[in-house]
């Protein structure tokens, strides 16, 4: 028995050692990932928010690289943070390089929504940062700085593409000089100048006249070094400060104070607990704010579209403006197309085309086509009624912001002359 017992004890000798050997190296490797993931990352973030990353990950104090899957579904601008810098590079450099701009695709994307007759058309690239960007006459919501893009080589990432999206005319050429053009995905015949000429339907309130809302309220933007968030889904986050609410709350800020107007900002995340059922929430609160307040003469949804090609690209749509460089917008009205009632959908079409009309004048290439669609979208509810996408989940929130208060600068002097007694 002591023989056997020893004959084991004595075999067992170098699988240990071995064992603890193997596991000395391992804890090594790992001490090491995680030093050299948490110093690519302070290059990019701050140390406060490269913790707060890593604890969120991990869901503890303890430090251990993110998953590359999690990574990816947090942004594609967190993996430059793993690719390393430049041995050659000064410190810092790198930080606040410009979105990189690539030649559009052989093929062109597929979009959502589909614009078949529109164009694409690459856009000039931004001009870069200056030392005092920031400071001026702007303040420092108007900063310049981006993450720098992943490789296209950089497995599973999702290469960007910067494009401005136009509306070609007969002759092929891009619709810059005001043209208010429709994607018309219904077999209505629709008449954009006869609806420029008629009068607005709205009529002048004491009472609140506009209802902001939002059906995909969680809707966010591309995570940038100013606007740094974790989100709660692909593309989304409940955090008001960073999704299209934000944006709500800069129109309303901006038609009430500059122009008088009284707005209602409904802030409710109508996508949660589940992204189904969104328009039936929004609707049952579009109807309780009409209820209880019949002035109401138009109602906005807020969104931000999604375009994505079939290659894997992932599209931002950006125009020059004088705020710099801006989101594109696009207005989508529905119609009653499915068969479901909506009389006034050609109101608000008239609406849609009076409000493209000045804002392509404030800015040319500001505004993609309007989408009309068969679906209504809850605009059969009021006259008014309009969904506005701003920018793409690839745009940055200070793009949308811009295109935000473009829009104010553009309609609002309108919207007062109709609405306000």
């Amino acid at each position: 028995m002591t023989r056997i017992k020893r004959g084991i004890s004595l075999s067992a000798k170098p699988l240990l050692i071995a064992a603890a050997l193997l596991a000395s190296v391992w804890a090594a490797a790992r001490y090491n990932a995680a030093s050299t993931l948490m110093a690519a990352f302070s290059q990019n973030l701050s140390g406060e928010a490269a913790l707060t990353l890593l604890r969120a990950e991990t869901a503890s104090a303890a430090l251990r690289p993110p998953a590359y899957e999690t990574l990816l579904s947090l942004g594609s601008p967190f993996l430059a943070a793993l690719r390393g810098k430049d041995d050659t590079s000064p410190p810092g450099q790198g930080v606040a390089t410009p979105a990189r701009i690539e030649p559009p695709p052989p093929n062109p994307p597929t979009m959502t929504p589909m614009l078949p007759h529109a164009a694409e058309q690459t856009a000039s690239p931004p001009p870069s940062p200056s030392p005092d960007a920031g400071s001026g006459d702007l303040p420092p919501l108007w900063d310049d700085r981006v993450w720098p893009r992943p490789a296209e080589d950089d497995p599973g990432a999702r290469p960007l593409r910067e494009v401005t999206l136009l509306p070609v005319g007969p002759d092929g050429s891009w619709l810059t000089d005001g043209t208010v053009a429709v994607n018309n995905e219904t077999s209505f015949s629709i008449d954009i100048p006869a609806m420029l000429a008629l009068p607005p339907k709205q009529s002048a309130s004491d009472g609140p006249q506009i209802l902001i809302i939002h059906t995909h309220a969680s809707e966010s933007f591309l995570p940038d070094e100013r606007d740094f968030y974790i989100p709660t889904d692909i593309e989304r986050t409940e955090d008001t400060r960073y999704n299209v609410v934000r944006l709500g709350d800069e129109i309303a800020k901006r038609l009430e104070e500059d122009y008088g107007l009284t707005v209602l900002h409904d802030r409710n995340i109508n996508d949660f607990p589940t992204y189904s059922g969104s328009y039936a929430r929004t609707l049952r609160a579009i109807e309780g704010y009409l209820k209880e307040h019949p002035t109401i003469q138009a109602v906005l949804d807020i969104h931000r579209d999604s375009i994505t090609s079939r290659d894997g690209y992932t599209y931002k749509t950006v125009c020059d403006s004088s705020y710099g460089k801006t989101a594109q917008m696009m207005f989508v009205v529905g119609t009653n197309g499915t068969g479901l009632p909506h009389p006034g959908w050609r109101d608000n079409l008239a609406f849609a085309a009076q409000l493209q009309s000045r804002l392509l004048q404030a800015s040319p290439t500001l505004m993609r086509p309007i989408h009309l669609r068969k679906e209504r979208f809850n605009q059969h509810a009021s006259p008014g009624s309009l969904i506005l996408e701003i920018g793409t989940a690839a745009n940055t929130l200070t793009e949308a912001l811009r295109a935000a208060n473009l829009l104010c600068d553009a309609v609002g002097p309108y919207l007062a002359e109709i609405l306000l007694p």
